[in-house]
């Protein structure tokens, strides 16, 4: 399994300023001469080439990498750059390939194939880094500093016995900066994790078929998602721990359990992400979360559109729920959310639900054109409904079963 998801990997990428002035008519005293700014000299770009069969300036990566100055640039050719251990990069360094078809570091060693530590900047542009054969580990690891990915791929990561490897792009500690236009696919754990206090900028990339989350964030991570497509993974956006990441306009589509999830005391935003045809929840906010939910769309989800479970809680606001299999939106166990204008319709179920011991709030939602009721609400719940409008509903309107 492993060896044919390295080898379709392998098999795409071998495819002056003047001054003027005028002389007094009577002497004049002598001037003082004006002290004359120092110009700092603008550094000379230090290119490294590099060729697949040695024949470029260094014979190997790992040599141009511990001979290069920093702030060079190392140009990949095309072909495949292997390297026989993992390769770490300690000063500020570019790396840039032909393309991720065309240029690949591949290493099969245990533990990743490419890990920074430093201020940075790292930038690499055009490249696959591809973890190989069976062996635990990441393809790139960040552990501090400001990095550059464009137009990149991170994939084959492998995660055997210790689920904490097999992520595509690990970025950790401080790490800022920008991924964009990027791949993440067909890791064992995550396409990219973003762990410690990182808070980098994820932008426009694909996180699609990995075997665990698309994009995760752990620990205090944050920074901001945005128009990132998450399809086809186990989760598309995991958000756990005291991680607060603003997530805006991404596609969690097609996902095994969860197109977006909030566990433990994570927080943050989702803004108008589209959440669709997940097999189990849009939106699932479990344990203690109390993220802000905003003009999202989840629908077409096996289950429910947005659950709230635990004891978590947050605002969920302008939210439409609708096509699901179950309910809209779910409030279960102890939760205690704040549901304000969403429009929950055409649900299979109900548009908005309470069981156990749920309780907050329901105020001006729409809930129209459900199967069974408009609102449900458990004789052990307790929530606050005010001004919602629940029209052309299967059998009632609402169903209020506290006595």
């Amino acid at each position: 399994m492993m060896m044919m998801k390295t080898n379709s990997v392998l098999v795409v990428l071998l495819m002056g300023l003047v001054l003027c002035a005028c002389a007094p008519s009577t002497p004049a005293a002598t001037p003082t001469p004006a002290d004359t700014p120092t110009l700092e000299p603008t550094p000379t770009p230090f290119y490294i080439r590099l060729q697949a069969d040695g024949s470029g300036d260094y014979s190997t990566l790992a040599e141009a990498v511990e001979m290069a100055p920093a702030g060079a640039t190392i140009v990949l050719g095309l072909g495949i750059f292997q390297v026989d251990e993992p390769l770490d990069i300690g000063k500020p360094i570019s790396l840039l390939g032909v393309g991720i078809e065309e240029s690949a570091i591949v290493c099969e060693a245990e533990g990743y194939v490419v890990r920074f530590i430093g201020d940075g900047p790292f930038v690499a542009e055009g490249i696959t880094f591809l973890h190989g054969g069976e062996k635990e580990g990441d393809a790139v690891i960040v552990e501090s500093g400001v990095v550059d990915f464009n137009h990149c791929r991170f994939a084959g990561a492998v995660s055997t016995q210790d689920e904490s490897t097999g992520v595509g792009l690990r970025l950790l500690g401080d790490t800022t900066g920008v991924v964009q236009n990027s791949v993440a696919t067909r890791n064992d754990s995550a396409g990219i994790l973003v762990g410690g206090q990182a808070r980098p900028r994820l932008e426009g990339n694909s996180c699609s078929d990995n075997q665990g989350i698309g994009i995760a964030y752990l620990d205090s991570g944050g920074g901001v998602a945005h128009n990132n497509r998450c399809l086809r993974n186990m989760a598309g956006i995991h958000v756990a721990q005291q991680a607060q990441p603003t997530l805006e306009e991404n596609l969690c589509g097609a996902n095994q359990w969860d197109g977006i999830a909030y566990w433990d005391q994570a927080g943050g935003v989702a803004r108008r992400n589209q959440s669709l045809q997940n097999e189990q929840m849009g939106i699932h906010v479990n344990r203690e979360a109390q993220p802000m939910l905003e003009g999202n769309v989840c629908n077409d989800n096996g289950r429910v559109g947005i659950a709230y479970t635990g004891d978590s809680g947050g605002l969920a606001h302008q939210n439409q729920c609708s096509g699901n299999q179950m309910h809209g939106i779910l409030v279960g166990d102890q939760a205690q959310p704040r549901l304000g204008n969403n429009d929950c319709a055409d649900n299979r179920q109900v548009g908005i639900a309470f069981f156990d011991s749920a309780g907050g709030e329901a105020r001006q939602n729409e809930c129209a054109n459900n199967g069974i009721a408009g609102i449900y609400v458990a004789e052990t719940a307790n929530p606050d409904l005010m001004d919602n409008y629940c029209h052309d509903n299967g059998e009632e309107e609402v169903r209020d079963l506290r006595p």
